[in-house]
């Protein structure tokens, strides 16, 4: 059986999908394990959730020209304050809302240290799945 969607070392290179065919194959075969996850041993499972993560390599993007209406971000208001040296409470300033400052700014999800990332969504649920 196949590993993963596209057959490719990295998302660089000229997109060499595998057969359908051979993404049914794998399809159906996590779909076998449909209400019996809970059979199998915690290895199990940990191997089953690696080779999901492997298999769907492919991330859905986009692109446009226009500039989103609307952003979402979701943050933690107790980190951001502690960073300031402040109680929590409701954020009250719009730098509070922004990238965090260079000084806090350390090895996270695409940061590097002394880089600043500010993590946002044009939707709700985009900013909830990715902020996890």
């Amino acid at each position: 059986m196949i590993d993963k969607i596209a057959n490719n070392k990295f998302n660089t290179e000229h997109l060499n999908l595998n057969p359908v065919s051979e993404i049914r194959e794998k399809l159906d075969y996590y779909r076998s394990f449909f209400g019996r996850t809970h059979d199998l041993p915690v290895e199990g499972l940990n191997e089953l959730r690696e080779d999901i993560a492997t298999f769907f390599n492919l991330k859905p993007g986009g692109f446009t020209t226009e500039a989103p209406q609307r952003l979402v971000r979701i943050s933690k208001n107790n980190d951001i304050l502690a960073g300031q040296g402040k109680a929590l409470n409701y954020l009250t300033e719009i730098s509070q809302l922004l990238a965090p400052p260079v000084k806090y700014c350390n090895y996270g999800r695409c940061g590097l240290p002394g880089q600043q990332v500010l993590y946002c969504a044009e939707t709700l649920a985009g900013a909830l799945y990715f902020s996890f």
